[in-house]
């Protein structure tokens, strides 16, 4: 006869029954959301990702978490790469870092995609030249910053040419010393992989379970917030590593 359950088993048992009804329900929220007689291309962009892309995004997760519960060597080799990462956390984020770098410059191509991540990397190569504004003809200005980007992405003074990123320049900053020899696509690699090791730290000591690292730092790469986020050059990754290690 089975041992009865205890408390903290079926805490267990009921939230991972609330996190497979969760993951189930949100496509299907999503699918409802879209409004009859609007196309995929009726949307702004945002909606459109949220009711279209975000339905074949919430499926895949559900299947991959159905697949995790259902085959037990996932779930084997799951423990096996937590234990390890418990067991060596600098290695694994060293070795993120490694993996991060290469995607980064091979997948994401090294390459801001968009404007948000253009502006700290103008302003960055700026900051690397020793200026503090980059100077263009005059004549050619709108040509070269299209008039819906300025002031709102790159100021510009129509006068004598220059521009600048509109943002505050701490990620600039840090991009700087990278800026001085074509390797701004290195800093968000380089956040990912501190921030794995922060996250770690954070989950041992709010668990005081040592094996919480482990998972935390596997939860974390297996989240494409934080690892494509990692591949970009968006401030979010500096933010969430900056912010961890205040914690």
């Amino acid at each position: 006869m089975a041992a009865p359950a205890t408390p903290a088993i079926r805490q267990s048992r009921g939230l991972l029954a609330l996190t497979v009804a969760l993951a189930a329900l949100a496509p299907v929220a999503l699918w409802l959301g879209r409004l009859p007689g609007l196309g995929t291309h009726d949307y702004l962009i945002y909606y459109r990702l949220l009711f279209y892309n975000d339905v074949a995004n919430g499926l895949a997760m559900l299947a991959a978490l159905l697949a995790a519960l259902l085959i037990p060597g996932l779930r084997r080799t799951a423990t096996r790469l937590a234990d390890a990462l418990s067991r060596h956390p600098v290695a694994g984020s060293m070795l993120a870092f490694v993996g991060l770098a290469l995607f980064a410059r091979i997948v994401y191509q090294g390459f801001p995609l968009a404007t948000d991540e253009y502006a700290p990397v103008l302003q960055a190569r700026i900051f690397a030249n020793g200026e503090l504004a980059i100077r263009y003809p005059p004549a050619l200005l709108d040509r070269i910053v299209p008039r819906s980007f300025q002031g709102w992405f790159i100021l510009v003074n129509p006068t004598t040419g220059q521009a600048a990123s509109a943002y505050w320049p701490g990620l600039a900053l840090l991009m700087t010393p990278l800026a001085l020899f074509g390797g701004e696509w290195l800093l968000n690699p380089l956040f990912g992989a501190l921030g794995l090791w922060l996250l770690g730290d954070l989950a041992v000591q709010a668990s005081r379970q040592p094996q919480a690292r482990g998972w935390a730092m596997l939860a974390a790469l297996a989240s494409p917030q934080y690892t494509v986020n990692a591949l970009s050059y968006y401030a979010m990754p500096g933010l969430l590593t900056l912010n961890l290690l205040f914690l």
